[in-house]
């Protein structure tokens, strides 16, 4: 037993030495390999250190820099005070409350260096500008010469620096003015507070809607082009920008750009559904009908319609250009879906339930021989409008229409004297019962309602067409039926 375990101790000795020699071998190795790591250590040590007094060097020029911009606005509204410019003093003040805002927010609430200037708010500089306004307002209510009414108006709009003030007001003045409230007596007014109070959005929104509801684009665009100076970060302004350009290629790269310029600047789904919906609308008129399905597809997505009752109008609007994109690149189907989805969406909008009988009517006739898929469609929508429409005679005649062309003449009257009952002196109308009277050969009622139609518009082209095929034919019996 004894020799046994001197000769496992021998054997484990055996095994060990090789070990101890590699350790002791690899010891000096060891202590290089901590020294080195202590070198990197200590320059990454030396590195944050610089690092965090560069920082600390950088926020004290910003520091300093936005107080010196703080003080220069202070100064530029006490040039605008001594020269009594009330304009000129907002937008100082404006501008002060934004330098005031970036200086406060260089450091933390009480994290200012003792050895760095503080800066107290702009308070004083707006109980100034409060004071000169007020002076300033008085004198020019004075001269409007108001009475009692149009002041207190007045004095309501200057009161209420937000949009659905002045949203209810412009819907007031555009759909039941009076001899206070009109958009030409808004605009007067709003231009004369822009000038007073250009800092207040507010004002540049009720003028560029006033201008906007007026059909003066240009004038609103012009508008909204000062305003952007003024609020250069507005969501709402570029988007009106956007609206009021025109139709020509540089207006439309105008527009785009301001469209643009709102997707990437925002993840709000209204704004984003709003930009989308004009962005698919301005590609449509450019011809770039692939970029206008993709907008609307965005616009689209943007919306639930179940629960943003207030973005639906938006989501119509989006469908509908969709589908003529849709119809542009030959999908008739999608596009028929497209235009569905958003009449039944919206079933109380009129126009899209118009559009989609209109849609119908036009795939049903589009050839010699009337489709008989989308005829049965277009007469289902089309007595549907008849019920929801407060002026159905359009609806009536494309009923007329529609039969006569499937031969069905005496359903074709029955729709057009209710389309003559809802509009008795419609070219449009007289001329289809004429159509209608022709077709059943009682020509010399046809004569009379096309000579009627005549009378109503000289220029219907329509009328004039069936006068000359009864004459046409007339001539070639040699005669004229005076009896139906």
């Amino acid at each position: 037993m004894k020799d046994i375990r001197r000769w496992m101790g021998w054997w484990a000795l055996a095994l060990l030495a090789p070990g101890a020699l590699l350790c002791g071998a690899a010891a000096p190795q060891t202590v290089y390999d901590n020294a080195e790591l202590k070198t990197t250590w200590r320059a990454a040590a030396d590195a944050r250190a610089q690092a965090e007094v560069r920082y600390e060097q950088d926020v004290r020029l910003a520091y300093d820099r936005s107080f010196n911009e703080y003080h220069a606005t202070r100064r530029a509204f006490l040039a605008a005070t001594a020269s009594n410019d009330v304009r000129a003093m907002n937008i100082s003040l404006g501008a002060s409350d934004q330098a005031y805002a970036r200086l406060c927010a260089v450091y933390p609430a009480g994290a200012v260096p003792a050895d760095l200037p503080t800066a107290a708010p702009p308070a004083d500089l707006r109980a100034a500008y409060l004071r000169a306004a007020a002076v300033a307002r008085a004198a020019w209510l004075a001269q409007l010469r108001l009475d009692p009414a149009a002041a207190k108006l007045v004095r309501a709009m200057m009161s209420h620096p937000d949009f659905a003030y002045h949203t209810a007001l412009l819907d007031r003045a555009g759909s039941t003015p009076t001899g206070t409230l009109s958009l030409a007596w808004l605009t007067t007014i709003y231009a004369a507070l822009v000038q007073q109070e250009p800092c207040t959005l507010a004002y540049w929104y009720g003028l560029g809607s006033a201008y906007y509801l007026q059909g003066q684009t240009r004038a609103a665009n012009r508008t909204m082009h000062q305003a952007v100076e003024l609020f250069p970060d507005s969501l709402y302004v570029h988007y009106q920008l956007a609206r009021t350009c025109g139709q020509g290629a540089n207006e439309t790269a105008r527009a785009l750009a301001h469209l643009r310029w709102i997707t990437e600047r925002t993840q709000d789904r209204a704004w984003l559904c709003k930009a989308q919906t004009e962005l698919a609308r301005r590609y449509l008129s450019a011809g770039d009908t692939t970029a206008a399905r993709h907008s609307a597809e965005l616009a689209i997505a943007q919306i639930n319609p179940a629960r943003d009752a207030a973005l639906l109008p938006y989501y119509v609007t989006a469908r509908r250009t969709q589908c003529t994109a849709l119809l542009k690149a030959g999908q008739t189907d999608k596009a028929i879906a497209a235009l569905v989805d958003a009449a039944r969406t919206a079933p109380r909008d009129v126009q899209i339930q118009q559009d989609v009988a209109a849609l119908y009517f036009s795939l049903a006739t589009a050839d010699e021989d009337v489709d008989p898929h989308y005829a049965e469609q277009a007469m289902t929508w089309l007595k549907k409008m008849t019920q929801l429409s407060p002026a159905p005679a359009d609806a009536y005649v494309q009923l007329a229409q529609l039969c006569l062309r499937m031969q069905q003449a005496q359903e074709a009257e029955a729709y057009a004297t209710q389309a003559l009952a809802c509009a008795p002196a419609s070219p449009s109308v007289l001329t289809t019962l004429a159509f209608v009277y022709r077709a059943q050969g009682r020509t010399g009622t046809a004569r009379t309602l096309f000579e009627k139609a005549l009378a109503f518009d000289a220029t219907c082209a329509a009328a004039r067409e069936g006068l000359n095929q009864l004459d046409a034919q007339e001539a070639a019996r040699g005669t004229r039926n005076t009896k139906d």
